[in-house]
């Protein structure tokens, strides 16, 4: 059984304001050297770096993700037996085992 979270009017500005977050330089450099072929070199530097953080991410997500799966398949196997020993023909047999033990 497969779940996803959709994106909804509130999460996507969200993630908006965390992409530019992090589309921004942590540590501006002020000794950094200008020119035209600078530019391309802190651009190029700054996509790396925004690459890096989304595969870190994207790895993080996937890890939640799969702890969401295997949390979800651990209740459903719990509510299926619970409902097992709820059903009303077991909760039967499991009392007139109970008396029989008991001696009632």
């Amino acid at each position: 059984m497969e779940r996803h979270r959709r994106m909804t009017a509130r999460t996507l500005p969200a993630l908006r304001r965390m992409m530019r977050r992090l589309a921004q330089p942590r540590h501006p450099d002020a000794d950094a050297p200008s020119g035209p072929h600078a530019d391309d070199r802190a651009v190029s530097a700054r996509l790396d770096a925004l690459e890096t953080q989304v595969r870190h991410m994207e790895a993080a997500l996937e890890g939640l993700q799969d702890a969401m799966h295997r949390r979800s398949l651990l209740d459903d196997e719990r509510n299926d037996e619970l409902q097992r020993r709820t059903h009303p023909a077991q909760m039967a047999r499991d009392l007139s085992d109970d008396a029989r033990k008991r001696g009632l």
